[in-house]
C-alpha cells in the first residue's frame, strides 16, 4: 500500500498515456474505412484463390513465385496512359515499381535490419536506446477476444512505428498510410502461407487469426517496407473503442477544419466548435470527401485535432475524477492485444505524459506518392526520400 500511495501519481499519469499511445494514436491518421470491410475480404479471398491455383501448379511442375526474391507475386499490372494501373489475372490492382521501390518487393536500397550502414558516403550505427513498438488501429468494430478466421479479421486502417527513445525518454511516431503498396504473406484457411504477393499493407493483418498471427503478419509486411528495421512489440486496438472512450470523459469538443463535413452532420461546419458525443465521434474522425482519389490522405487536420483535444480533456478528467482512467483503462482490454507487458507501456506512458503533449514534432510521415485504380486507391512509398528519416529516428552518424 505505501508503494501504491507514493507511485500513485505515476501510475495514474501511466494509464492515461496507455490510453493515450494505445487508443488515439491510431485515430491521428488513418482510421479511414473508406474502403468497405467487404471489398477487403473480396481482395483477400481473390489473393487467396489464386496464389492456391499457383500452388497447385507448383505441385504439377511449375514455379511459383513466393520469395521476397522473386518477381511480384502475381501483381504485375503496369500503369496504362491514364495513369491507373492494370488490373492482373487474380483481379488486384498494381503497378510495376520504379527501381526506387523494389525494396517493397525485398530488395532493399539499404538494409536497417543492420547494426552499421553506409548511405550516401556516410555511416550509421543502430541506436540501441531507441524501441521500435508497431501500433495498429484495426477495423474490425467488435472486441478482439478469440480467433478469427484468416479474411474476417478485420484491416489494420491505422499504421504507426512508435520510436521509444529509453534515454531521452522522449517518442516518435512513424505515420504509415493504409494503402501503402508492399510485399506481404498470403495464406490459406488454415492460417499455412501460401506465398507472398505486392499488395495493400492494411491487408496483411487480415490474413491472420485477429491476435498473435495477424499481428504477426502485419510486423513482417512494415519491416519489408521500411527495409528491414525489426520491430520490437506490437500493440493492436479495434475502432470499437472510439465512441466510449469519447463519451467517458464526457464529450471532446473540436474545431471543425474540413470544409463540407456538414454533409456527415449538420453541427460540422467548418470553424465551429463542437463537442462530440456519441457515433459524432467516429463521423468526425472517418468524414472525407468521396468524390477525391485518395481521400484518406487529406484527413489529417481532423484526426489530429481530435487527438489533440482528447488528449487534454483526459488529462484534464483525471484530475476531477481518479477512477476515470482506470474505467478507460479497463474498458480498452478487451479490444487490444499487444505482446507488452505492463511496465513497458507504463514507460511509455510516462514518457507521452512527461512531455507534456503530443505535437507536430513527434510525427514523420512516410514520402510518397497516391495513385488511383479503377478499383483501389494506392499509396506508392518514396524510398529514396524515406532512408533519410528512418536513419533519423533509429540510427546515429557514426
Amino acid at each position: 500500500m505505501d508503494w501504491i500511495r507514493k507511485h500513485g501519481e505515476t501510475l495514474r499519469n501511466g494509464l492515461i498515456g496507455i490510453c493515450m499511445v494505445g487508443i488515439t494514436v491510431f485515430i491521428w491518421y488513418s482510421v479511414g474505412l473508406y474502403r468497405q470491410r467487404k471489398a477487403t475480404e473480396e481482395m483477400i479471398a481473390a489473393n487467396r484463390a489464386s496464389q492456391t491455383q499457383m500452388s497447385q501448379q507448383d505441385a504439377s511442375g511449375n514455379s511459383i513465385s513466393a520469395s521476397p526474391d522473386s518477381s511480384n507475386g502475381g501483381n504485375d499490372g503496369s500503369l496504362n496512359s491514364t495513369g491507373n494501373a492494370s488490373t492482373d489475372d487474380s483481379g488486384t490492382s498494381g503497378s510495376d515499381p520504379s527501381e526506387a521501390e523494389e525494396a517493397q518487393m525485398g530488395d532493399y536500397l539499404v538494409d536497417l535490419s543492420q547494426d552499421t550502414v553506409t548511405w550516401e558516403g556516410k555511416t550509421y550505427r543502430r541506436n540501441t536506446y531507441i524501441h521500435t513498438i508497431l501500433c495498429l488501429g484495426i477495423d474490425r468494430t467488435d472486441d478482439m477476444v478469440g480467433t478469427r478466421e484468416p479474411g474476417k479479421a478485420g484491416q489494420s486502417d491505422g499504421i504507426y512505428l512508435i520510436a521509444q527513445d529509453t534515454v531521452r525518454n522522449q517518442i516518435k511516431i512513424l505515420m504509415i498510410p493504409r494503402d501503402t503498396m508492399t510485399r506481404i504473406v498470403i495464406t490459406d484457411l488454415d492460417n499455412r502461407e501460401l506465398g507472398t504477393r505486392v499488395d495493400h499493407l492494411n491487408t496483411a493483418y487480415g490474413y491472420g487469426d485477429g491476435e498473435k498471427l495477424s499481428c504477426d503478419l502485419a510486423k513482417r509486411a512494415v519491416t519489408n517496407l521500411l527495409q528491414g528495421i525489426p520491430i520490437d512489440r506490437y500493440m493492436a486496438v479495434d475502432i470499437a473503442v472510439l465512441s466510449k472512450l469519447n463519451d467517458a470523459v464526457g464529450g471532446v469538443t473540436v474545431t471543425i477544419p474540413t470544409d463540407g463535413m456538414e454533409k456527415r452532420d449538420p453541427a460540422f461546419v467548418k470553424g465551429t466548435q463542437v463537442t462530440l458525443h456519441g457515433d459524432q465521434a467516429e463521423a468526425f474522425i472517418r468524414y472525407r470527401d468521396i468524390e477525391r482519389d485518395n481521400s484518406a490522405l487529406f484527413r489529417m487536420n481532423q484526426h489530429k485535432e481530435y487527438m489533440e483535444q482528447f488528449f487534454q480533456v483526459v488529462k484534464q478528467k483525471s484530475k476531477e475524477d481518479s477512477q476515470i482512467v482506470t474505467e478507460m483503462f479497463d474498458m480498452i482490454q478487451d479490444y487490444m492485444q499487444t505482446d507488452m507487458p505492463k511496465d513497458e507501456y507504463m514507460k511509455i506512458a510516462i514518457d507521452v505524459l512527461g512531455n507534456g503533449s503530443l505535437g507536430d514534432d513527434n510525427f514523420r510521415m512516410i514520402p510518397g506518392i497516391g495513385t488511383a485504380t479503377d478499383t483501389y486507391d494506392e499509396f506508392h512509398a518514396n524510398i529514396q526520400q524515406m532512408i533519410p528519416i528512418l536513419l533519423q529516428m533509429f540510427y546515429r552518424e557514426a
